[in-house]
């Protein structure tokens, strides 16, 4: 039953790795942690709109938006570091 739900956590980790990487290096690090702030808006979304429309068990509800927000937070984070690491060894070239 798990297997599922991890495979779908990590996938998520690694595009919004990638993503976050790329935007960090291409446009900086400033517009890259537009992705993790977009994550908990959907996952702000996804709890409020789950909770009108009767759903009674609330911790099932941020547990299953934890799944798709976490993963993706965690993945912009290293996306984020590597770019910043990466850009550390270039002089003169800040993300």
């Amino acid at each position: 039953m798990y297997g599922p739900l991890i495979a779908m956590a990590a996938g998520a980790a690694l595009i919004s790795g990638l993503v976050s990487w790329a935007v960090a290096v291409r446009y900086g690090v400033r517009w890259a942690v537009g992705l993790p702030l977009l994550a908990l808006l959907t996952t702000l979304g996804l709890v409020w709109q789950s909770s009108g429309m009767g759903f009674h068990d609330r911790i099932g509800v941020v547990a299953a938006a934890a799944v798709f927000a976490l993963p993706a937070l965690m993945g912009a984070a290293v996306g984020i570091g590597v770019a910043l690491i990466r850009a550390k060894g270039r002089p003169g070239r800040r993300p």
